[in-house]
């Protein structure tokens, strides 16, 4: 479940194959040179241990030879052994890490145990100078040997990633308070679909269209309007071999609380979606 893992941890996975879709400028095959780390060959392990510690905040990536940037806000804290998503717009999942920095390219485990107990590791290879973090894996398969991309190759990405100030971070945290509100679901994308269309409908606003996303009947996204005018979305991606994924919603301009409304709402529909809609459940909180 090797998509899941990596949404819980930076979410760029998805959101490059998303961005893939709509880019327009493409550029050549990139790579990232690692710096030498010769004369640190017996501390490096300590050191990146040490130096990697901290939230980091994606600026950018590649994937198919092509740059994409990734979503407002996505971050990663690394803590002691462990690796945690931050942000509003990532659900709340964590795995662990170790690193091999006297390897060429140093090389990066990030691992997370499944629910059946399994333990599903990807293999990365990454760089770290300063206050800069770059990764490079893969979707699927082995670890990349170097830092570079092709319009030919769908599973590798690079994501660059720049370490935050406590200045930095505070000031991110004060805007937490706005955005998608995203959660993961374990429901089929056809139960939450219909749990999404009553919970609207329950709450009095005005649904104004749908798609599927990617052309992918598993993913889909409704669109709503509240009785001000305030637009409403809910989208949902499924995970690649699940039947859960992610929901995604996004009141206005990022009203929180409202969207929590909507998901509890979504989530009531879920427990009792073998129970017929009624009339007399339109009613607006």
């Amino acid at each position: 479940m090797k998509q899941l893992l990596f949404a819980s941890i930076s979410v760029l996975l998805l959101a490059f194959q998303a961005s893939a879709q709509t880019v327009n400028s493409a550029k050549s095959p990139t790579t990232v040179s690692p710096k030498s780390d010769a004369m640190e060959v017996k501390t490096a392990k300590e050191s990146d241990q040490v130096k990697i510690q901290g939230t980091w905040k994606a600026i950018s990536g590649e994937f198919g030879g092509r740059t994409m940037k990734p979503p407002a806000n996505t971050m990663i804290e690394f803590s002691g052994n462990r690796v945690m998503p931050r942000g509003r717009n990532i659900f709340q999942d964590e795995a662990t890490f170790t690193l091999d920095p006297n390897k060429t390219p140093k090389e990066i485990n990030l691992s997370k145990e499944e629910d059946d107990g399994k333990i599903d590791t990807i293999e990365a290879i990454y760089t770290l100078e300063g206050n800069e973090l770059v990764l490079c894996m893969e979707d699927k398969g082995s670890r990349p040997k170097a830092f570079v991309t092709a319009a030919d190759d769908k599973k590798t990405y690079i994501m660059k990633l720049k370490r935050l100030s406590p200045e930095e971070l505070k000031a991110l945290k004060e805007k937490a308070a706005s955005g998608p509100l995203v959660e993961k679901l374990s429901h089929s994308p056809d139960e939450v679909y219909k749990a999404t269309k009553r919970a609207l409908d329950s709450l009095l606003y005005a649904r104004t269209g749908e798609s599927v996303m990617d052309g992918k009947q598993n993913s889909f996204e409704i669109f709503a309007r509240e009785t001000g005018g305030i637009r409403i979305k809910v989208s949902f991606r499924q995970g690649k071999q699940s039947e859960g994924g992610l929901l995604a919603i996004q009141y206005g301009e990022g009203n929180i609380p409202q969207s929590e409304k909507i998901l509890a709402r979504i989530k009531e529909y879920l427990e009792k979606e073998d129970q017929p809609e009624s009339s007399g459940e339109a009613t607006k909180e």
